[in-house]
């Protein structure tokens, strides 16, 4: 089985492919058919277990920076495994349409045993083609946040409130200063969007009868349709006000 895992956040994708894969090994040995969040969260294996696996063989990570890379690599792999074994590749979100392409035959006739792991931020970044040859898992947020890069988020989001900050703000009824709209991209405004969403589920948990949480919760997910709808972004920010 090959799988595609979505994060919706900027995250150690090369970490998280690790303890998935370890995750996916040790449910195999204990015969649990279907995957599970709620175990993979309470299973992760230390970083010995994972060391061991990959000293091992049974975990393969493949960094490439090129297609001709990516082939070359590939070919040596193309021999019969005794057990299931997991190759991780770079994340999708950094690998070229033509890379993504060297993939398919790789994915339509895999060697026995050995199974794909990929990562991406969205689906958008990733050819149809290949999804449709692979199982794709959306992560829960609650997994995202436990892996996030946080110097790469920080320097996605560089001109946008702390969310843990702009959550407050409203919580107190204040409007944080207007960000530079043309400097900020539409996917730090998905990244940003989604962090405030988490961090609203998590605050409404503790206060499910606050309306004020309520009220910016719904003002979130509006405004993520909205981001999504590629609305221009000065709308997406008044939508988080109304």
């Amino acid at each position: 089985m090959n799988y595609i895992f979505i994060t919706n956040f900027i995250v150690d994708e090369e970490q998280l492919a690790k303890n998935l894969a370890t995750y996916l090994i040790e449910m195999n040995k204990a015969k649990i058919g279907k995957f599970d969040w709620d175990n993979f969260t309470e299973y992760q294996k230390s970083t010995d277990t994972t060391q061991h696996l990959i000293n091992t063989g049974q975990i393969i990570v493949l960094p490439t920076q090129s297609k001709q890379d990516l082939s070359q690599n590939l070919l040596p792999l193309f021999v019969k495994y005794n057990e299931p074994t997991y190759l991780i590749l770079g994340s999708l979100s950094e690998i070229s349409s033509a890379m993504q392409e060297g993939l398919l035959r790789f994915v339509e006739e895999p060697p026995q045993n050995l199974n794909l792991i990929l990562t991406a931020r969205s689906k958008s970044e990733i050819l149809t083609t290949l999804i449709s040859r692979c199982e794709v898992k959306i992560l829960p947020t609650k997994v995202s946040v436990q892996y996030i890069d946080k110097t790469k988020n920080d320097e996605l989001l560089d001109g946008l409130p702390k969310p843990k900050d702009f959550i407050q703000a409203l919580l107190q009824n204040k409007k944080p200063n207007n960000p530079e709209f043309k400097n900020i991209t539409r996917d730090a405004w998905e990244t940003w969007l989604w962090q405030l969403e988490y961090l609203c589920t998590e605050v409404i948990y503790k206060n499910p009868s606050d309306s004020r949480l309520n009220r910016i919760f719904e003002n979130v997910i509006h405004a993520k349709k909205l981001n999504q709808s590629n609305v221009l972004n000065r709308l997406v920010w008044a939508q988080l006000f109304s």
